[in-house]
């Protein structure tokens, strides 16, 4: 049995659809972050806004349980980070956003797609 059957046996197939919607996400982030434009703030703006509410939303979905059994991947603070960027984005540092998405998400999308291709511990 592959790792991605295992996490449909376990989590269901929404679950492994959540994750490769997470990693097309972060596809997206890693070219929008090489194609970056400062030269319109509200653009820059308005683009990691957006790409934290899709990641936010793709982790969302790999449902409660899979978060809280894979506490190394990180999704529990994307989700919490895109329900403030939704919520409290008067107050968002979107040039915090950015650096996250540079320093934190490549680390992160690396430890899903080996979760998806070998699976991983069950804290």
């Amino acid at each position: 049995m592959t790792a991605r059957q295992r996490i449909i046996e376990q989590y269901g197939e929404r679950t492994v659809q959540a994750l490769d919607d997470f990693i097309e996400h972060c596809d997206d982030a890693a070219t929008m972050l090489a194609q970056r434009d400062r030269s319109n703030p509200l653009v820059d703006e308005l683009v990691v806004e957006a790409l934290i509410l899709h990641l936010g939303e793709s982790a969302k979905r790999a449902g409660d349980p899979f978060i809280a059994d894979h506490p190394q991947l990180g999704l529990r603070d994307i989700v919490d980070a895109r329900n403030f960027v939704a919520h409290g984005y008067d107050i968002t540092n979107h040039d915090l956003l950015w650096a996250s998405i540079e320093r934190d998400l490549p680390t992160t999308a690396a430890a899903v797609r080996q979760v998806l291709a070998e699976g991983g511990p069950v804290a």
